[in-house]
């Protein structure tokens, strides 16, 4: 009886160790520094988090809860093609509340998805995704758009941020 409930034991064993865990990849990409061509990969639930508690910090207008999410040598490039550092963009932020301030206007936005992908969970780095939505209001009306928001993060710092945004055209009024 022993002998055959080992043996079970041991057949289990080598079932659930033969199972692969293998994640789901697919697509390509060739962004690697090894010039590697590699598949996607989900990402961490870390580096999503990351991304919403820099979202957080940044409607919090807290610049310096902010830093801790951005690596020294984070590369921010703007919309518009501005390229910013840390220093840079933050002293940018506040000059912008300054001007949002004066005009009484307000800025708001919402993220309607963060998702982080990898391309080789060996090797550390997460390419993480944020869609928004953004409005811009003072007494002359409005502006509204949808933005997203790349960020690379190694070790739950963004090493770089790129942002796109398209505007949303109100037919109303164009």
């Amino acid at each position: 009886m022993k002998k055959t409930n080992f043996s079970i034991l041991f057949l289990g064993f080598i079932i659930l160790a033969s199972c692969q865990m293998n994640q789901k990849s697919v697509g390509i990409s060739n962004w690697s520094d090894d010039g590697k061509v590699y598949k996607w990969q989900l990402g961490s639930e870390s580096a999503v988090d990351v991304a919403a508690n820099l979202d957080k910090a940044m409607k919090e207008k807290d610049y310096t809860l902010l830093r801790n999410f951005l690596s020294d040598t984070v590369k921010i490039t703007s919309s518009n093609g501005t390229k910013y550092n840390a220093d840079s963009y933050i002293e940018r932020r506040i000059e912008i509340d300054s001007i949002l301030e004066s005009r009484n206007a307000t800025l708001n936005w919402e993220y309607s998805n963060i998702f982080s992908v990898d391309l080789d969970p060996t090797r550390g780095g997460e390419h993480v995704h944020v869609n928004y939505s953004g409005k811009y209001e003072d007494d002359n009306g409005a502006d509204t758009w949808n933005s997203i928001n790349r960020y690379y993060v190694i070790d739950g710092k963004v090493v770089w941020w790129d942002t796109f945004t398209q505007d949303i055209i109100d037919t109303e009024t164009e």
